[in-house]
């Protein structure tokens, strides 16, 4: 009986422990602001994503800009950071994953690393770029309905309806 209960737990648990690991862009199965941050571009919406430390200015007097993701259309980013894991405790204490695929993915590995400044000196800037213009259709590719100038069209009346 104790193993029936224990296999019925792990077969109820599976799903929501695999869920629960979804990136979308309102945050999964339950969102909270440490699960990650996902952002996809779309060709009427171009993504360019910053990600900025507002702690530290350049030679402008604007903060630093530490990693900047100029996205294509149809692709998702998804970020995260993890506290506490960078490689200098007063600068950069906090590690940031992320990973660039195509958009519509909920799950997999944030491959890609590296150390970050802390939350308090994060910003995420999201900005909407100019939408590619659309290929103007040329009027020399049109399709020839004709041949030989006899029509293609049915000597019937094409609204009647096939009796066999």
């Amino acid at each position: 009986m104790a193993i029936f209960r224990a296999l019925v737990r792990a077969t109820l648990l599976t799903p929501v422990l695999a869920l629960a690991s979804c990136y979308t862009p309102d945050g999964g199965l339950m969102p909270t602001s440490g699960r990650g941050f996902t952002y996809i571009s779309t060709p009427t919406q171009p993504l360019t994503i910053k990600l900025v430390n507002i702690c530290k200015l350049d030679a402008a007097d604007e903060p630093e800009v530490f990693r900047e993701w100029r996205l294509a259309p149809g692709r998702q980013l998804t970020f995260k950071f993890l506290h506490g894991q960078g490689d200098n405790a007063s600068e950069r204490p906090d590690q940031l994953l992320w990973e660039e695929w195509e958009a519509g993915t909920t799950t997999g590995s944030l491959r890609n690393q590296m150390p970050c400044p802390p939350s308090v000196c994060r910003r995420i800037d999201v900005e909407i770029r100019q939408p590619e213009p659309l290929p103007v259709e040329d009027d020399s590719k049109d399709v020839n309905t004709k041949a030989a100038g006899e029509s293609r069209q049915p000597d019937k009346d094409p609204r009647e309806i096939y009796d066999p």
